[in-house]
């Protein structure tokens, strides 16, 4: 289970092999809502993400935020992929440029959901490196509050640099 705003589900689920889901805001009830913030499941198959979802997607009434219950069936797809339309998204617009082999997996598998009657179509660039960085010191300046907060005892246990990394926003 993890919670997402920029990639908190999505990235450590591709770094580790994982299936994930980015559910729309508000699907899994959270018990501190934050606006902008999503549950989603973190699992090692696509069928275990879908039985995640069953459980977690039931209402919680301490999430006002949440949307109304709906009966969905989460349970993996069928595997027809024709006439579904899937992105592939080649380049992020900013940050280091993806690995040769990486970019040549990812084309190798939109072969495959084309050969299968899915429309195939890329997916421009969304980020400048100036977006990037107004969203870093978004972050910056949320985890410095969060930090200055916390007790003197509870922040020794804060690691060093991502202290350093929030004290850019002191100014």
């Amino acid at each position: 289970m993890g919670t997402d705003i920029g990639g908190s589900i999505r990235l450590p689920g591709t770094w580790l092999g994982l299936a994930t889901l980015k559910p729309s805001y508000g699907r899994i009830p959270l018990d501190a809502p934050y606006l902008g913030r999503a549950a989603g499941p973190m699992a090692r198959t696509v069928a275990d993400a879908a039985l995640f979802m069953g459980v977690l997607s039931q209402p919680d009434p301490r999430d006002w935020t949440s949307l109304p219950p709906q009966d969905i069936d989460w349970s993996a797809p069928s595997g027809e992929v024709r006439g579904l339309r899937v992105g592939v998204h080649l380049d992020a617009g900013c940050g280091e440029p993806c690995d040769a082999e990486i970019l040549a997996a990812v084309n190798r598998a939109a072969a495959v959901f084309e050969a299968a009657g899915a429309v195939v179509e890329p997916v421009e660039p969304f980020m400048r490196q100036d977006l990037l960085d107004d969203l870093d010191l978004f972050w910056r300046v949320r985890s410095w509050n969060d930090f200055r907060a916390l007790t003197p005892e509870a922040g020794l246990r804060v690691h060093p640099h991502i202290i350093r990394w929030c004290q850019g926003a002191r100014t």
